[in-house]
């Protein structure tokens, strides 16, 4: 879909999220509605990939993103999630780096603007404005994250550990899989081969998973529960 026909449909309500598609929606050049897209991708499918050639700047409407952070060691940084009026592959754009850093992938059923780099960078030399939206949503992400990072340290180790479930399990069948040994995952959460058979034994009793050998499995029903889980721990 063009941006004109999203345009002709977007009704503005009163929310933050609505209104900062309204905002960018006010600030668009021509050459940048007949140039870019609106897209959407299912759960789990690739927007980026490390590596590959920055071409294109998104900007999530609906959904959230998972952003996996790997270094040239081999260690992946811990994924987190994100949300929508975020932009994806603007450090890349505005750093003049030619591929992107990090693989990224839709959390959820995702809808997004999607640019030309070359177009969007124009669009933010000659934009105030939108450059000062690109700092605010940089600068909210890097905050939060820093902040969620830092709580993760005190945070109870099952929470680490549901996060971990959630955020690296994929889909198979009709199911949710996680394959990955006991011992790669204490490396990637930092938690005890102990504490981590402990937990896998209570999600267990609690009907929440199932195992088969190295593989955690889980339905629907286990998914929203472990979600339930992971909200109310995070809160705590």
């Amino acid at each position: 879909m063009i941006i004109d026909e999203y345009i002709k449909t977007f009704t503005l309500e009163n929310t933050e999220s609505s209104k900062e598609i309204h905002r960018l929606i006010n600030m668009m050049p021509n050459y940048i509605k007949r140039n870019s897209i609106v897209k959407s991708y299912k759960k789990n499918d690739v927007i980026y990939r490390k590596d590959e050639e920055t071409t294109f700047v998104t900007y999530v409407l609906e959904g959230s993103y998972i952003v996996v952070n790997e270094f040239e060691s081999g260690k992946i940084y811990e994924p987190i999630i994100l949300h929508k009026n975020d932009f994806i592959g603007v450090v890349e754009v505005v750093m003049n780096f030619s591929n992107i850093i990090s693989t990224i992938t839709a959390n959820e059923d995702l809808q997004i603007f999607r640019f030309p780099a070359k177009d969007f960078k124009k669009w933010m030399d000659e934009s105030f404005e939108l450059t000062r939206m690109v700092l605010e949503a940089v600068s909210k992400n890097f905050f939060g994250n820093m902040r969620i990072s830092g709580e993760g340290i005190i945070l109870d180790t099952k929470y680490q550990f549901i996060s971990h479930i959630l955020q690296n399990a994929s889909m198979v069948d009709d199911y949710y899989e996680l394959n990955e040994s006991r011992e790669k995952t204490s490396k990637r959460t930092g938690i005890n081969i102990r504490t981590l058979y402990r937990h896998i034994k209570e999600l267990k009793d609690n009907n929440m998973i199932t195992t088969k050998g190295r593989r955690i499995q889980f339905d629907e029903n286990g998914h929203e529960e472990l979600y339930n889980l992971y909200k109310n721990l995070r809160n705590k």
